[in-house]
C-alpha cells in the first residue's frame, strides 16, 4: 500500500478521497484546484472527509495569484544567473556548455 506524506492536489473528487486513505498520519496535502469538479453539474461529494481529523492531516489551500511576488523575484533571479552565464561562457551549447559547472 502506498503512503502518502505529502501532496500536492489539484483534481479533488475521486482521486482525493483516495489520497485520504492512503495519507500517512500529519500528512500535508496542497489544494490548488479541483479539475475533476469544473463544469461538472454534480460535483463529487468527499466521503472519506472525516480522515483528515482522524489522521490529523494538514491541508492548506491557495490559488496562483498568492504566489506572485515570489514568482517575479525567482524571475529576476534566474534572469540574473543567466545573463551570467552568458558573460562567462558565451552563447550555451556545444563544448562551452560542458564548462559549467
Amino acid at each position: 500500500m502506498l503512503i502518502i506524506d505529502v501532496y500536492w492536489d489539484n483534481t479533488g473528487g475521486e482521486i482525493l478521497d483516495a489520497v485520504y486513505l492512503s495519507a500517512n498520519d500529519f500528512a500535508r496535502i496542497v489544494a490548488c484546484g479541483f479539475a475533476s469538479n469544473y463544469g461538472n453539474p454534480k460535483p463529487y461529494g468527499l466521503v472519506n472527509y472525516g480522515l483528515i481529523a482522524h489522521k490529523r492531516l494538514l491541508v492548506q489551500g491557495f490559488i496562483q495569484t498568492d504566489l506572485i511576488q515570489k514568482y517575479y523575484m525567482v524571475c529576476c533571479k534566474i534572469t540574473e544567473l543567466i545573463s551570467g552565464l552568458y558573460e562567462r561562457y558565451g552563447e550555451l551549447g556545444g563544448e562551452r556548455a560542458n564548462q559549467i559547472q
